[in-house]
């Protein structure tokens, strides 16, 4: 198998199950991990897991990304996404041209290197 180290991984659903094990399994191979999930504290409990201690993942190829790291606390759902492009389909978006919609509670105003930081010390 090619090397996985420092290659990103961005598992969704990582709070609990698959998800969790996925992301206990790949620490092995020292990948940037990046943990998605909806349940903060579960999540929380899989990235300071010891077990990605053990098998060598250090804190700083690891992020956790859950409910904390929202402005409007919470990740989106999927409707949240099928309403917007419903709105992009309609005839009321006549007038938009070109734009970048972010259906993401808010996240993206906080940019990337703020957010991790503020993840590993929750």
């Amino acid at each position: 198998m090619a090397s996985l180290e420092n290659k990103v991984i961005v598992i969704t659903g990582s709070s609990s199950g698959i998800g969790a094990q996925t992301a206990l399994h790949l620490a092995q191979y020292k990948p940037r991990l990046v943990l998605v999930a909806r349940r903060q504290e579960l999540l929380e409990k899989v990235a300071e897991h010891a077990q990605c201690r053990e098998k060598g993942l250090p804190k700083d190829k690891l992020t956790a990304i859950g409910k904390a790291s929202q402005p409007l606390k919470g990740i989106g759902e999927n409707m949240d996404i099928a309403k917007v492009i419903q709105f992009l389909a309609s005839d009321d978006s006549a007038f938009v041209t070109g734009e970048s919609i972010h259906v993401d509670g808010g996240r993206h105003l906080m940019g990337a290197s703020a957010t991790a930081k503020k993840d590993m010390k929750s």
